[in-house]
């Protein structure tokens, strides 16, 4: 019982490590493409 509560804890810990990863890189894509259309707009100003 214990052995599958450790594998268990084991497993979400890495889901929620995939996870927050997916994050960062989605992070990462929203401030690749909000810069270039924030640019236009700075332009105009």
């Amino acid at each position: 019982m214990s052995e599958y509560g450790v594998l268990a804890e084991y497993l979400l810990w890495m889901n929620s490590l995939l996870y927050d990863q997916r994050l960062l890189l989605l992070d990462r894509r929203i401030k690749l493409i909000i810069p270039p259309l924030n640019k236009p707009c700075v332009m105009e100003l």
